[in-house]
Formats: C-alpha cells, structure tokens, sequence
C-alpha cells in the first residue's frame, strides 16, 4: 500500500535579487513521478532536514495562486485504459506546461494533454 510524501515547490524571486519562495506539500508517494521538473515539485527524502517543515494544505495553495491544478489524461502502455490525473503545477510554469507535458510518462502512463479542471458551479 503506497504511502504519502513531502513535495517541495520552489517559485523564483519577482525581481532581480529576490529570493525564491518555497513551499511543502503532502500527496500520494510517486504522484510526480516523471514529470516533477515540468511541474516544479521535488519530492523531499525523509532525511534530509526540510522533510520536518510545515505543510501548507493544497486548497490554500491553489487559492493564493502559488500554484494551479490540472488535469492530465493518461493512456497505458496498450493505448486502450484512459486515466485522469491531477497534479499542482508552479505558478511561474502554467503557460507552457500544456507543450511541455504532452508526451511524457509517468508511473508507466503517456501524457495525451493537460486542461484545467472545470469548477463546479453549483456551489456557492
């Protein structure tokens, strides 16, 4: 049964000098496997010191527009099971994480393309 991990996503500094904002999440162990420099994740080994900071909670992130959620559409090896996956993505690299994940693979599974989930309307 697979466990949880500790990611890291660091967004760069706005201006010249500025230093890079980093932030600690918890998801599924392997969630970024393939695809973490797309989107700007690292996993945090249990070792190393940072793995003890806190978690900000992925709601809050999303909301304060640290980052954004997507939606990938998977196929496996065969081509005939389509999956859906969501992962987070930094801020700095929504605009040309759609290109740039098309292709690739992750936990065994090709990327056929990204989109933003649609909100649901019925709440308030």
């Amino acid at each position: 049964m697979p466990g949880f991990a500790r990611y890291e996503m660091t967004i760069p500094g706005a201006g010249e000098g500025a230093a890079a904002a980093k932030f600690y999440f918890i998801a599924p162990e392997g969630s970024y496997a393939g695809i973490e420099a797309k989107c700007g994740v690292k996993e945090i080994a249990k070792d190393e010191p940072e793995y003890r900071y806190p978690a900000c909670s992925v709601e809050e992130m999303v909301k304060s527009t640290v980052c954004s959620r997507r939606r990938l559409r998977l196929n496996d090896a065969a081509g005939n099971k389509v999956r859906y996956k969501d992962v987070l993505v930094a801020a700095n690299l929504v605009e040309e994480f759609p290109r740039a994940i098309a292709g690739e693979t992750t936990n065994g599974r090709m990327v056929l393309y990204s989109y933003e989930p649609s909100k649901n309307k019925t709440r308030a």
